[in-house]
Parts: C-alpha cells; sequence; structure tokens
C-alpha cells in the first residue's frame, strides 16, 4: 500500500537560487510578455508589406501594415496579459518559498502511479497514500537532480525518450525535495526499485489550470479519474 511522510528542512547551499529570485522586478513580470508583443509588431509589419506586394488590388494602399500590425498588437495583447498573470504568479510563489527558507521533504513508499499523455510534456499522477496524490509535470523531468543510491542512471548524452527513461520518481522508495509554494523540485533521493506505470490516459482527461513542476493534493486515484470510469481511450 502507498504511503508517504512530509516534514521540512532548511533551504542549502544554491537552492534559493534554484527555486527564484528573492523579490518580484518589472523585468521578470513584463520581459516575455513584451516579447510576445514586439514579436506580433515586427509580423504585422511584415504581413501587412508582403499583402501591398502580393496584391494588386492593396498595393497603393500604404495603411495596410499599419492595420495589420495593429490588429495583431492587439491579438498579442491578450496573449501577453496571460503570460505575465502566470509570471507573476510563479515569481510570487519562489519569493514566498525564499522567505520560508524551508523545503518541503516528501518520503514515499510504494506508489501508485498514472501517466497522462500532454501535448507538450507527460503529467503523473502519484497515488502516494493518506489520501494525498502528488503532481508532477513540467518539460523538464529529465532534468531532475537526483542522487544515486544504488540505482543506474543515464549518463549525460544518453538517450532519455519516454520509452526507455523513467523518472526517478517512478520507485519504490524516494525522497522527494520541493519548494512549497512554487513546486520547484531541488532533488530526489532515489532508494528502491525502478516502478512502471499502472495506467496511461489520454490528454486532457484531467485538466490541470495550475502547472507547477510539482504539487500535492486531497484523493485518490479513484476520485481523480472519476470522470475517466467509462473507460473511454484508457490503456490498462
Amino acid at each position: 500500500m502507498p504511503r508517504h511522510t512530509l516534514g521540512t528542512r532548511p533551504l542549502e547551499g544554491e537552492e534559493r537560487d534554484q527555486i527564484g529570485p528573492a523579490e518580484i522586478t518589472k523585468t521578470d513580470e513584463w520581459g516575455c510578455a513584451l516579447g510576445v508583443l514586439a514579436l506580433a509588431a515586427v509580423l504585422g509589419c511584415a504581413l501587412g508589406a508582403g499583402l501591398q506586394v502580393a496584391v494588386s488590388a492593396v498595393a497603393r494602399m500604404r495603411f495596410v501594415p499599419f492595420v495589420t500590425t495593429v490588429l495583431l498588437v492587439a491579438l498579442a495583447w491578450r496573449v501577453a496579459s496571460a503570460i505575465r498573470k502566470t509570471r507573476r504568479e510563479t515569481l510570487t510563489r519562489a519569493v514566498q518559498d525564499r522567505a520560508e527558507d524551508a523545503a518541503q521533504v516528501i518520503e514515499v513508499w510504494d506508489p501508485i502511479a498514472v501517466r497522462q499523455d500532454d501535448v507538450e510534456d507527460a503529467i503523473f499522477f502519484l497515488d502516494i497514500g493518506g489520501g494525498k496524490i502528488l503532481i508532477i509535470a513540467g518539460p523538464d523531468l529529465d532534468e531532475i537532480p537526483e542522487k544515486r543510491l544504488g540505482r543506474p542512471w543515464p549518463a549525460g548524452g544518453t538517450d532519455r525518450s519516454r520509452d526507455l527513461w523513467q523518472p526517478p520518481f517512478l520507485n519504490t522508495h524516494f525522497v522527494l525535495h520541493r519548494g512549497r509554494q512554487s513546486g520547484h523540485i531541488l532533488r530526489v533521493d532515489v532508494l528502491g526499485a525502478p516502478i512502471d506505470v499502472r495506467r496511461v490516459i489520454p490528454e486532457g482527461t484531467v485538466p490541470l489550470a495550475d502547472r507547477r513542476p510539482s504539487a500535492v493534493m486531497d484523493g485518490t486515484l479513484e476520485t481523480l479519474l472519476e470522470a475517466d470510469h467509462r473507460g473511454k481511450g484508457v490503456e490498462s
């Protein structure tokens, strides 16, 4: 049966910098969003100029590049606003973790794992017992720092395709160190033997509004997947 313990420890060495900034600056908050707006402006101008060259009917309409630029920037503003909001939430959580000056330590035995395939990255749901589910997601799963304790690990440059490589938390016994608010994974101590996922579910089966690298939520895999109980597209 899955079981786990929760604890905390002080942040060590460079872990504060790994988690994120000590304070939020406008550059951190707006950098990516402004990049999206600048790209939209360039593309809009180029699109308008291309239309003038390619379509004889608008060749004399010198305002076309201006119109296409305004339209694309207006569309990009909504995207940039969403990026800024997400970025600010992420940075705020990192600041909170540094202020707490403590890492959350989750030691897990015999978890039950379900993987959800996603357009961008795989999402793992681990039943860790005690009515808790550990969620691990993000594009950097194959770069999670791990402490080698008896398990062979792919060396740098080794092919880590999803078919050949399993993340270190797919193990009968591991300890995960994370920022409690940001979900940033500091490292995983591998203590047991590798396990396989119990089930693979299709994209969107369990929608996640919050895509932190890791999160702990109340529930069980049965309740989490109750919308999928009809068995549509589920692989055993």
